[in-house]
């Protein structure tokens, strides 16, 4: 007898949890990501409207932005820049990086050769 009630009492309290839960997800829950986006995007689509960047009732066509730049800073009457490498110790740095990606012998000391040896047996 006592099997039977806390059984019929764990049955009873797993429908409540079911049709509670379901209610609760449904009604009580709100996912915030999707309810912002979708906030959002009701808003884009009701107040935002999109904005010609030229005049529909201009006579001549616009002038590309970059053409008004270039003729204001006289961008074509500029020499192109020419890298140069001012750096002292370039050779060592080439040779580091030479020997680094083994195009060079690396220069090994003794106790690498020691390790090296596979005469150990």
């Amino acid at each position: 007898m006592m099997m039977d009630t806390s059984e019929r009492e764990r049955e009873l309290q797993a429908h409540i949890h079911s049709l509670l839960s379901l209610y609760a997800r449904k009604h009580l829950a709100t996912d915030h990501v999707t309810w912002t986006a979708e906030s959002v995007t009701r808003c884009f689509f009701e107040y935002l409207h999109p904005i010609p960047s030229t005049d529909p009732t201009a006579v001549a066509l616009p002038v590309d932005p970059f053409e008004i730049l270039s003729r204001r800073w006289e961008l074509s009457s500029l020499d192109p820049y020419e890298e140069k490498w001012g750096v002292d110790g370039v050779s060592e740095a080439l040779r580091y990086l030479k020997e680094q990606i083994g195009l060079l012998p690396r220069q090994s000391d003794a106790a690498e050769k020691y390790w090296r040896d596979d005469t150990d047996g």
